[in-house]
């Protein structure tokens, strides 16, 4: 990530508009940025496919959020596991928080639609 900001983004365009900016805090907010969205889109995902098993809403909504949940807690214990890695509670967390607004955004946009 860091190489791909690098080609296009020089360092004194961060240090004109952002001089307390790193390249490492960039690519951290780009990073976890993109782990809200994933996590988002897969609790959409798993709003969305849960509706052939359940036609009642807070089942959908109970269910996808306990598939975000072991799908984040997996990634991050896997990720503990390896020596090059390190998994993170904070990062479950964070994985969750996206799952969350997915379903959110999804339940309220049936709702509307329904």
């Amino acid at each position: 990530m860091q190489g791909f900001l690098q080609e296009h983004i020089s360092e004194e365009i961060v240090q004109t508009y952002a001089p307390n900016v790193t390249y490492q805090s960039i690519e951290f907010v780009i990073r976890k940025t993109a782990h809200v969205i994933v996590y988002a889109v897969l609790g959409i995902t798993a709003y969305i496919a849960l509706h052939l098993f359940s036609k009642r809403r807070i089942n959908r909504v109970l269910g996808s959020m306990l598939i975000v949940f072991v799908i984040a807690s997996a990634d991050e214990f896997s990720q503990y596991l390896r020596t090059t890695r390190t998994g993170m509670w904070e990062d479950v967390v964070l994985d969750f928080l996206g799952g969350v607004i997915g379903v959110v955004i999804v339940a309220r946009k049936s709702k509307l639609i329904k």
